[in-house]
């Protein structure tokens, strides 16, 4: 397939209506878009706050996570039919990481945690910057003027073995249904905090309001009390079958160690 595009220069300037308003205080981050108000907690890192404008709903119930859970599973997951034993947590990167993470030694000013790097008519980006022991997360939150959806770019540098990292997005949807895509259509999956597969998107629906998270890449999900949890990357020892036992006298490679980038839409 292909597409032609034609450029013409226009008879007078363009002009673009004003993009998502930003208000900065020592506590709070907030975006607001005219049809959604984010607020990040710039202690924590986290977006802390979801409000729909149109309805005034809160639709967060605690702050959207990225969690550590224990994966003590092979490669295929045989025989493990949920993973819920959340050992951490990423939090607020420190100086010495946000450092590192901007090419900068130790001697130089770190840079914020949280920080809106782009604000103009068309986007805004806010950047919060996270870690957890040995890995590192930077997340893009990308706001449109006068839309109800936003994107989340996630750059994370994963060095957990045995561990998987989950998004987890923790709306006030209690009672919802999940539903989500899979090939040639879309089911509808228990919300009982087992692990489910599932393609490019996943919803919450209850009373007939809807949250929906979109991804580019991660088949496997939980959903349970109203949070919906995507699992992003999992670690077990590559080519690991759980009847074997690993051999403790050598050096094992694992699944999924290092630089990824996943792009998320709500």
């Amino acid at each position: 397939s292909h597409a032609r595009f034609m450029l013409k220069k226009a008879p007078e300037p363009v002009t673009f209506d004003s993009g998502a308003s930003v208000a900065e205080s020592s506590e709070l981050t907030v975006v607001d878009t005219g049809r959604l108000r984010a607020s990040f907690d710039r202690s924590t890192g986290l977006l802390r706050s979801l409000i729909d404008l149109s309805e005034d709903r809160e639709l967060l119930a605690a702050a959207v996570d990225l969690l550590v859970v224990d994966d003590q599973g092979d490669c295929w997951g045989g025989g493990v039919h949920s993973y819920r034993d959340i050992v951490g947590r990423f939090s607020k990167a420190q100086p010495a990481t946000t450092a590192r993470l901007a090419g900068l030694d130790d001697s130089e000013s770190p840079i914020p945690t949280v920080r809106v790097v782009e604000n103009g008519p068309v986007r805004t980006v806010v950047e919060s910057l996270l870690q957890y022991s040995a890995s590192t997360a930077v997340e893009r939150y990308v706001f449109y003027p006068d839309t109800a959806y936003f994107e989340i770019v996630l750059t994370i540098n994963w060095n957990e073995p045995h561990k998987m990292a989950k998004f987890a997005l923790p709306t006030t949807l209690s009672n919802a249904r999940t539903r989500c895509e899979i090939p040639y259509g879309a089911i509808e999956r228990p919300s009982d905090g087992q692990e489910c597969v599932g393609q490019r998107w996943t919803t919450l629906e209850t009373g007939g309001y809807m949250v929906g998270l979109i991804n580019t890449g991660q088949y496997g999900y939980d959903a349970a009390n109203g949070e919906l949890r995507l699992s992003l990357v999992r670690s077990p020892v590559f080519c690991h079958e759980r009847h074997c036992a690993l051999e403790p006298d050598r050096a094992h490679s694992f699944m999924d160690i290092g630089l990824h980038e996943i792009k998320l839409g709500v």
